[in-house]
């Protein structure tokens, strides 16, 4: 209750330790080998896109361009490189607070991770698009996310 309380008030909610160091380190390299092997399937199956460079999107990864991409993770707990991060999302101490922020029992659970390639340049804070219920009552008032 304190942390959606938090949330609502600054928009923001801190959590040291929350993966545990061995577990953060398995979750790396679980994300570094399905970047890879997406990579790899990508060079393979579609020779011609040059990764990094060109602009494209597909089901499970898409470019974000100048070498930044977006790779999502099987949505079932037990399909291979998902397991784990997806079992996380679900079930991670943050939950709670996913719960009560969004005044729901079990939240739709979509799991990605946005990396970027080395020459990326830096990015303007900005958000990554339109959200679910975008005019939300927040204890006083609607907050419109930006566009």
């Amino acid at each position: 209750a304190a942390g959606a309380r938090l949330m609502r008030e600054s928009g923001m909610v801190v959590l040291p330790g929350a993966v545990p160091e061995r577990m953060l380190e398995g979750l790396r390299e679980r994300v570094a080998l399905r970047i890879r092997d997406a990579e790899a399937l990508l060079r393979s199956n579609h020779p011609h896109i040059r990764i990094g460079e060109d602009l494209f999107a597909f089901q499970e990864l898409s470019s974000r361009g100048e070498q930044r991409f977006d790779l999502l993770f099987p949505n079932e707990a037990g399909q291979e490189a998902g397991g784990d991060v997806l079992w996380l999302a679900e079930h991670g101490v943050w939950v709670p607070l996913v719960h009560g922020v969004l005044g729901t029992e079990k939240p739709h659970v979509q799991v990605s991770v946005v990396y970027s390639r080395p020459g990326a340049g830096n990015q303007d804070w900005h958000t990554d698009g339109a959200h679910v219920d975008s005019l939300r009552e927040w204890g006083g008032g609607a907050a419109q996310n930006p566009p």
